[in-house]
């Protein structure tokens, strides 16, 4: 995702970019549309879709496999939503940082919600599952045991204040197999284990194969991936700029109201 320096140059936008397997971007990328105001999540469902949450129009897009746009589903406009998740029935959870609640919506498996829903339909209350231990969240995953598990990244937006540990919702959810592969998949009872057991590749042994000597870095000054100290500085610079304009603007409207 593409998400412009919206305070610094007085709008917001964003773009989706699909990248290939030769690590470059597809034909039909960068993906545009005028929902895309500050995109800060997305997921996939089993069949591929993205679903893309979108800060300050605090809207849920929804994208093919093509590049298409296949729908725009918008919540109220105080929810900033900031990251969502997707289901085994392919639901999609969605959290609210501007208004610490949670919202699900019928995905694109439409036989998997209830009669009448059609895909992008609020499934949740209308002003969404609340509870006192929610605060304003940057995060939200489902396990394999269908439990919705949410970060409390602030507590309070005025004075801002960190969030306090993490809230579960139980078993709400249809369950996932996890970790992700990466679209979501059902635990089955038909096989020896409900999720199939995934496992990282083992290192080889011994020395690299080629036989030039390896290659040291000539500084401490630099992170993995050759960026020096210096740059990474920076961007977490940028990250804060944009994070304290957008506290700023949340007060605002707040204000205004």
């Amino acid at each position: 995702m593409n998400t412009r320096a919206a305070i610094l140059v007085g709008k917001f936008g964003g773009s989706i970019t699909v990248i290939g397997p030769d690590f470059k971007p597809v034909a039909f990328s960068p993906i545009q549309s005028s929902s895309f105001k500050w995109p800060l999540g997305l997921a996939i469902d089993s069949k591929n879709n993205a679903w893309v949450t979108s800060y300050f129009s605090s809207a849920v897009t929804e994208i093919r496999p093509s590049g298409t746009v296949a729908g725009v589903y918008h919540l109220s406009k105080t929810v900033l939503p900031w990251s969502e998740a997707i289901d085994g029935s392919d639901r999609v959870w969605v959290a609210g940082f501007g208004t610490p609640r949670v919202w699900l919506l019928c995905g694109a498996d439409t036989a998997a919600c209830p009669p009448g829903p059609s895909t992008g339909t609020i499934l949740s209350p209308e002003l969404g599952f609340q509870n006192a231990a929610f605060q304003h969240f940057t995060s939200i995953q489902v396990d394999q045991s269908g439990n919705i598990w949410l970060s409390n990244n602030w507590s309070k937006l005025n004075p801002p204040t960190a969030g306090v540990g993490i809230a579960e919702i139980v078993g709400a959810a249809t369950p996932v197999c996890t970790p992700l592969t990466p679209v979501p998949v059902r635990p089955s009872s038909s096989t020896a284990t409900a999720c199939a057991r995934q496992t990282a590749t083992p290192l080889a042994a011994g020395p690299p194969a080629s036989s030039a000597p390896p290659t040291v870095a000539a500084s401490s000054a630099s992170q993995p991936g050759g960026t020096p100290a210096w740059g990474w500085a920076a961007i977490t610079a940028a990250f804060a700029v944009l994070a304290a304009g957008a506290v700023l603007f949340f007060r605002r409207r707040y204000a205004r109201s």
